[in-house]
Parts: structure tokens; C-alpha cells; sequence
């Protein structure tokens, strides 16, 4: 009906109009109003249909998603390709010390009760901290693991993951982990990348004001236990939630699950109490 063509990779949508020499690229971002970041750039050769189908320009549309193509005139062969990825963040192993206020490893600054990882790496947070948070801000990848930790604040969230390629929240095996955030609209966890929550601990989850668990990108539970209590909704992701494994409970006065996009479970137990809706999808 609109004649308009769309791919999505991760949180990064790339869309076209038949015969238009517009290409659009949302990055899904928004702006301090939250209204959607778009790109636009003109193509050499527009989107076109031929014999019911729609052709798109390879090199383009591949460019858009961070890929590279190339033409072999001679095969006759284009090749797309992806850069390999980088796992030197796992090298730098450290810990954060939440009763102390203290740390090993490279990339952890703390000012005050306020924590923020500005390099990618591998870190163990354990005890409590009370009007204080964890930042991360970082192009790499970080893994948080809560090895018995408790993060209580008031008016943000427990952890915020401002910028990093990829975030994890691991909890360590049979220990018990507590994110309480009082006064806080973003939620006790507020990530605007990738989010994935691992491993065979619990993870206990109390949001008096917003959601529970905020994402702008996407989001997937693998193992473990998340037990959610939300003013609004439990969880609320604008890309994917994914879950293949563990237990998600969830009370709230909101949404159990809210994507804007897409909700798939392929395995675990979900338990969702709630006076709105349990599962809500924007797509599928």
C-alpha cells in the first residue's frame, strides 16, 4: 500500500519507497522529546520493482547496517562481509566493591556513591550501596556480574547503560541480587543498547514509579530468575524481548511485558500478575 520496503538489524531500521532516491536510516534513537533520530541520503539507483519483485541497491543498504560489499567482476559475485568481533574486553577483569566504595581493574571511575564504567571489560559488583548507581558510558562491551550485590536509589536507575556495544547483567551462581529504585522514571534498570540478563542466580528487581526493566534496544533474558515488582510496566523494550530460558515473575500496575516491536519466548517459565496486560507487542 505504501509501496515502501524496510530491513532491520538489531535496533537499526533502514527503509525505502519505490522509485524514491531517499533512503531512510532510523538508529533507534530519540531525542530529549522522544521522537525517533532518522537519517537520509540519496541513492545512486532507487528501490525497484521488477517482475513483482523489489530490488533494493546491495551496497547500500548494506553500508547502512555496518556491512561491506564488494563486486567480483569477474565471478560476477558480490560478497558482503562483517568486521570480526572484537572479545579483547574480556580481558580486563575487575571488581567493584559496593560496601567500600573501592575497585580493581582498568575503566571505573566513583565519585561520591556514583559509579560509572567507562571501558569495556569483566566486573563483579558485591554488597550494598544505598543513593548511588552504576553508569556505564563505553564503545565496548561490558558484563556486569552480581555476586550478591544490593543498589538501592532514589530518583534513577540502579544501573543505566548510557552507550556501550553490548551490555550484560550476570547473576553469580546461588546468590541473591537486589535493584530497588525509588522516585525513578527510567526504571531500576535503564539500558538505551543491547541488554542480556544471564546466569543461574536471582535477581530481584522493585521499581515504586516507572518500569521495571527499560530498554531501547534489544532485550533477552537466557537463564536465571528476574522477579519484577513495577509501578508501570514490568518490562518495556521499544526493539525485541527474547527469553529462551529461567523464570521471569512479574507483578505490576502496568504492562508484564511491553515491546514495541517484537516479544518471542522460545523457553523458561514466565509469571506475570498484572491489571493491564500481560504480553504486549507492537509487531509480532
Amino acid at each position: 500500500e505504501t509501496q515502501t520496503v524496510s530491513a532491520r538489524k538489531s535496533s537499526k531500521t533502514v527503509s525505502m519507497t519505490v522509485n524514491s532516491a531517499e533512503l531512510t536510516v532510523d538508529r533507534g534513537d530519540t531525542d530529549e522529546n522522544g521522537n525517533a533520530v532518522t537519517d537520509t541520503s540519496t541513492l545512486d539507483v532507487p528501490a525497484q520493482v521488477i517482475s513483482d519483485r523489489v530490488l533494493v541497491p546491495v551496497r547500500t543498504v548494506s553500508e547502512a547496517f555496518g556491512l561491506e560489499a564488494n563486486w567480483d567482476n569477474g565471478t560476477q559475485t558480490v560478497e558482503i562481509t562483517s568486521e570480526q568481533e572484537d572479545e579483547s574486553w574480556k580481558e580486563n577483569k575487575g571488581t567493584i566493591d559496593l560496601d567500600t566504595l573501592t575497585y580493581t581493574g582498568n575503566g571505573v571511575e566513583i565519585d561520591g556513591k556514583n559509579i560509572k564504567i567507562t571501558e569495556g571489560g569483566d566486573f563483579t559488583v558485591s554488597g550494598t550501596l544505598d543513593g548511588g548507581n552504576i553508569t556505564v558510558d563505553t564503545e565496548s562491551r561490558v558484563k556486569i556480574r552480581l555476586d550478591g550485590a544490593s543498589i538501592t536509589t532514589s530518583g534513577s536507575p540502579c544501573i543505566y547503560v548510557e552507550n556501550a556495544d553490548k551490555t550484560y547483567i550476570t547473576q553469580t551462581d546461588k546468590t541473591e541480587n537486589y535493584l530497588t529504585a525509588n522516585s525513578s522514571e527510567n526504571g531500576a534498570v535503564y539500558s538505551k543498547v543491547n541488554l542480556e540478563i544471564k546466569g543461574n542466580g536471582t535477581l530481584y528487581v522493585n521499581s515504586d514509579t516507572g518500569h521495571g526493566i527499560k530498554a531501547s534496544d534489544n532485550l533477552t533474558i537466557e537463564d536465571g530468575t528476574v522477579d519484577i515488582t513495577a509501578k508501570n510496566d514490568a518490562i518495556h523494550v521499544n526493539d525485541t524481548f527474547k527469553m529462551t530460558g529461567g523464570t521471569l515473575k512479574t507483578v505490576s500496575e502496568g504492562d508484564g511485558i511491553d515491546s514495541e516491536s517484537i516479544v518471542k519466548i522460545d523457553g523458561g517459565t514466565v509469571d506475570i500478575k498484572t491489571t493491564a496486560v500481560p504480553v504486549q507487542a507492537g509487531a509480532d
